[in-house]
């Protein structure tokens, strides 16, 4: 797991995340998520991008709890103040 570059945080609160009204089916916004976010899907069955939802919400709740990001939280917050 890698930090992303500082410019595709600010284009992603730029942009926003896309929405789930999007004209899509379910698994196309799947793939869309888990591409914008680099995460691999296997192939292109509904358990291949189960495990790849999966992976992405366990690096998500990885990243959430992470010592560095509260204190990039934390930063954040003070220099906002």
């Amino acid at each position: 797991m890698e930090e992303w570059p500082e410019s595709m945080e600010e284009t992603l609160n730029e942009v926003g995340f896309p929405p789930g009204t999007i004209d899509c089916t379910l698994s196309q916004y799947v793939d869309l998520v888990c591409g914008l976010f680099d995460v691999p899907i296997a192939g292109d069955t509904l358990n291949d991008r189960i495990q790849a939802l999966h992976l992405l919400f366990s690096l998500y709740s990885a990243v959430k709890t992470s010592q560095l990001y509260a204190e990039r939280q934390k930063e954040r917050s003070d220099s906002n103040a």
